[in-house]
Parts: C-alpha cells; structure tokens; sequence
C-alpha cells in the first residue's frame, strides 16, 4: 500500500463502532478544489489533455466512488463564473487495475459550462477489486477534448512540491491511454497545471473519520509560499496541515475572497460551491482580512459569519465550523495601521478577542489561533519575525506558513469523531 509522503496520523478517529447508516463524505486526501479562479483558452495543440495524478483514500471503508467535475472558475468577489462545456473521461488506476468512470452509463460525459457534474459510482468490483481498501494509493486518469479557443478551467500545479503525476497536451484526440497503468509516456507537451484534478471526490461508508472544507483568502491557498497542493510541505497552512494529518480535505480558498461577498444577497454566488457542505463533518476558514481591508469592521465581520453558519448547518445540521484568529497585517516597516492596530475601535483586536474567547456565541465549534503563531507576544499587532515569515505584512512566507501549518495540524490532530446523522 503506497503512500503520498504523509501519514494518516492517528487514523480513524474516536469510537471504532460503526454508524447505522452510511453516508457520503469526501473520499480522499486530496478529495478537490473547486474554487480556483483561472482559466486557459484551448489552442490547436491541446485536443486532448490527458492526466494522472496521485491522491490517497480516506481512512473509512467505502463500498462507492463518486466524481464531480466543475466547469467554472471563481472571481476574487465569490462570483461563479462559467467556462466552456468540458468532455471528459475519466479511470481510477490502483495498482494494476484500473476502471473506468461513467455519466448515466456513458464513457464520455460532457460538463455542461457554469455548472457541476456528477458521475455514475464505481465500486471495487469495477477494478476486479474486492474493496476499497482504505489508506490506498489511487491515480485519477482522465482526458479532455478540447475546441480551439475553448475557456478550460485551470487546476493546481505541477512541478516541485506538488502532487505526482502528469499532464499532457496533445495535437490529436487520436492516442487514448486512459485504461492504461502506470506514468504517461513523455510524447505529448507537458503542461504546468492539471485540468483533470477533481472537483470533488466522495466515498460511501459507515465508518468516516473527520472530512474538512477549507474556506478562506490567499493565506490559506498559500500565496507567497512554496505552490500547489503538496506532501506536506506546501500548498498553504491549511492544505499542509491536513495532508500531514491524512485527513481528507476540499479546498475553496480563493486570492482576494471575502466572507462578505460569500454571504452577499442569500448566498447568491456560491452556489454551486455551497452543497459540498453536506459532504463534509467540519468546516475551517480563515476569511476575515480582505474584510477589514476593505474597511469592514470586526462586528460587521462577526455578523456575516453568524450568517455562514446558519446556512452551513441548514445545509448540513451536524457540520462543525471553525474559524481562525486574524494574523497581523502591517506595511512593509512592521507597522499596522487603520483597523489593524491594536488600539483600533472594532478591528483586528477586537476581532480576535471575540473569536478566541466567546466563538461559541456565532455557534462555532471553536478556534484555531493562527495568529499567536506568528505575531508579536508583546506587540500582537506586528509579525514576530517579520523579515522571515512575511513577504508583504499581510501573507506569510513559507517559514511563516509552516507555522501557521502547525497550529492546524493540532487542531486536525484532536478532531473528535464527526457527529452522527439526525
């Protein structure tokens, strides 16, 4: 049984007895990002871009498989915006089996533009395989077909410190290796990002340990450190954290996002992101900052998340939500300004102090104190060590990330097991 260069930490969390009724939750490591906000236009060299990348199934023993693909990127104001109809194909490779995904029972399922589809589940004898086992190392395999001047949806990077695998373009539709095993041979024209990654990928079992939705901004995508979803060692605090503690785990952090916009006229422009709520046990973010920089203040910002969590748990009543202290954000001298300073009316302090000692009046689980791992004891309201953890005063370097990524892998490490279904 392979490994992705991370553990699954204490395994399977809480009580061993099996729940009465299976469900669905996300079903590996690296179980998707749907909230990526780049596209790339189809050129007479990318027909057909094909795949494999490595991921890792979840500590639970699922009886099912399901795929959901995305064909929409996300504005930097929460804002679903559709690219052009993908068709795609798709296998799951473990070891020398492979087997391949349907839609409705057809090879070929087309991903209608601005929207989610959801394919037919595999299960293990559609590998030859007796079980899914968990802990197992799987390949995601697909291809995509693509018109010139097609707007595709862009995935995380390839290349140093990120996932295994490959990506190809080609000038022809003709070569089909999806049922094949093992790397992709190097004929066709690398590409520096996977547009076969999934959206999102579930498993049904009975058995699921704790299964995460990370939402927030550009510090915990991971800007200013080392890119792309990683083993460990990169990919942003949150992602790292949780690949060290081998907790399946869905990525919607977007660069520049706001609770506020996430929130905005019901819920209006997640709408499509939102239902992956139900296939989860708990949520983290970190929204807060681009709030306040755009001159929210810690109540106003209180407030939207009291609204998050309503709607989180209509979706999904037994859903844990946790949110993170707000780090420092100073000028390029170490100084905080405005609502960040620490004598601020109704900013950063405030916000803080609220999160960390009274988060239960928001019906928040709890907190998650990124910031005391890297703001001043003394003056909490500058970076510890500025020249080292900081590119800007406002995102964290990649010293400064891994020690964001500590704090979270405690608290991933302690998550009791999920709550039970009404």
């Amino acid at each position: 049984m392979g490994r992705l260069g991370y553990g699954f930490g204490h395994g399977a969390r809480g009580p061993v007895t099996a729940r009465e009724a299976a469900l669905w939750r996300l079903g590996s490591i690296r179980a998707g990002e749907s909230a990526y906000g780049i596209g790339n236009v189809s050129t007479s060299n990318s027909a057909r871009t094909s795949g494999r990348i490595k991921d890792m199934l979840s500590s639970a023993h699922m009886t099912a498989l399901r795929y959901a693909d995305a064909a929409f990127i996300i504005g930097s104001d929460q804002s679903e915006t559709a690219v052009s109809t993908q068709s795609i194909q798709r296998a799951l490779e473990i070891g020398s089996a492979v087997g391949r995904i349907t839609w409705s029972g057809s090879d070929i399922g087309a991903i209608p533009g601005g929207g989610l589809l959801w394919s037919d589940d595999i299960v293990p004898g559609a590998l030859g395989l007796s079980a899914f086992l968990p802990g197992t190392t799987i390949w995601h395999r697909s291809m995509k077909d693509n018109l010139v001047g097609d707007t595709r949806a862009n995935f995380p990077m390839t290349g140093p410190g990120t996932p295994a695998g490959e990506d190809q373009r080609g000038t022809t539709t003709s070569i089909d290796r999806l049922m094949q095993t093992g790397v992709l041979p190097a004929d066709g024209g690398a590409r520096a990002q996977i547009d076969g990654a999934p959206g999102v990928l579930i498993g049904l079992a009975t058995d699921h340990g704790p299964t995460v939705l990370v939402g927030g901004d550009s510090r915990f995508y991971g800007v200013s450190g080392n890119a792309g979803p990683g083993t460990g060692t990169a990919g942003g605090p949150a992602r790292m954290a949780l690949e060290q503690a081998g907790i399946p785990h869905v990525m919607q952090a977007r660069s520049g996002s706001k609770i506020q916009d996430f929130v905005a006229d019901n819920f209006a422009r997640p709408v499509l992101r939102i239902g992956i709520i139900a296939y989860v046990s708990d949520i983290l973010c970190n929204w807060s900052v681009n709030d306040m920089s755009g001159g929210r203040t810690a109540n106003q910002i209180l407030a939207d998340i009291a609204a998050f969590v309503a709607k989180a748990k209509a979706i999904n009543p037994q859903v844990r939500i946790w949110w993170t202290t707000m780090a420092p954000s100073t000028n390029g001298s170490n100084v905080p300004a405005g609502l960040y300073a620490n004598g601020a009316t109704d900013g950063r302090h405030a916000f803080n102090g609220e999160i960390r000692t009274n988060f239960a009046a928001y019906r928040l689980s709890g907190h998650v104190d990124i910031a005391a791992a890297v703001e001043d004891p003394t003056q909490t309201d500058r970076w510890a060590d500025y020249a080292n953890d900081s590119s800007d005063g406002l995102h964290a370097r990649q010293t400064g990330q891994v020690k964001e990524a500590a704090v979270i892998k405690a608290w991933a490490d302690a998550l009791a097991a999920p709550l039970t279904a009404d």
